[in-house]
């Protein structure tokens, strides 16, 4: 995965100009980003959660990560009951557009 010339600027004027409520491009490109901050984030995420656990937390994935989303619980059961003593979450958040906000308020 890798920006290139998919997401030029001519790509999107042609794609707008085909079908201006169309976010094809934009879809694509906001997938593509997230991913690659993935890749970034997510060994950075592992080093934290690796020395945490080394100071003696017990924090294991909560759930498969998943682009943008990446969670890690020191959790378990005891006696019926959930308990939770340290979570460590990470959300990517990604926002692409292109023509579709036509008009900034004025206190923006």
């Amino acid at each position: 995965m890798t920006i290139d010339s998919r997401f030029s600027k001519d790509q999107f004027r042609m794609a707008f100009e085909s079908n201006p409520s169309s976010r094809h491009v934009s879809d694509q490109l906001q997938a593509e980003a997230l991913q690659l901050l993935q890749e970034v984030v997510a060994p950075k995420v592992n080093e934290i959660v690796t020395r945490l656990n080394q100071l003696g937390h017990q924090l294991n994935e909560y759930y498969p990560p998943q682009p943008g989303d990446i969670g890690f619980r020191d959790d378990r059961e005891r006696d019926g009951r959930y308990e939770c003593d340290l979570r460590l979450g990470v959300d990517i958040v990604v926002s692409v557009g292109y023509h579709d906000t036509r008009d900034v308020p004025d206190d923006y």
